[in-house]
């Protein structure tokens, strides 16, 4: 939110609390997902979520790479540079899978007490490889 305020991006995907603050700045939505309809959402979503990966791929195995790219808008030194991409790197699992504490994090914001009795470890799919094969 704060990048957007300031100008330093010009656009982000937000959570649906953010929308007050949005409101409050007068800035523009561009899209909002609940107003899509599933199925044109669904191959949204998983595009998303593949780039996403492909990212966080990129990021752990091309270290040199992100640090250029990190140069680009920085104006730390290289060593400076070097501990914030190890920071960055730390920051970002490797597994691309949700834990339960994510999943019960995000069940913790529903308005639902129906949605808070969830039980996160009944709703992961620990194995998506697998299933697909």
């Amino acid at each position: 939110m704060a990048a957007l305020h300031e100008r330093h991006v010009q656009a982000s995907l937000l959570s649906p609390p953010q929308i007050v603050q949005v409101q409050r700045a007068r800035l523009n939505v561009m899209a909002d997902l609940s107003d899509l309809d599933a199925p044109r959402t669904v191959p949204l979503v998983e595009r998303f979520m593949k780039a996403y990966i492909d990212e966080i791929k990129f990021h752990r195995s091309q270290p040199d790479a992100v640090i250029a790219y990190l140069r680009k808008f920085s104006w730390q030194n290289d060593a400076e540079l070097k501990l914030v991409y190890e920071d960055l790197r730390k920051r970002i699992r490797e597994e691309t899978v949700p834990t339960t504490g994510g999943i019960q994090t995000i069940i913790k914001t529903l308005k639902t007490n129906k949605g808070k009795q969830l039980d996160p470890r009944r709703i992961i799919d620990f194995f998506p490889a697998a299933s697909a094969k």
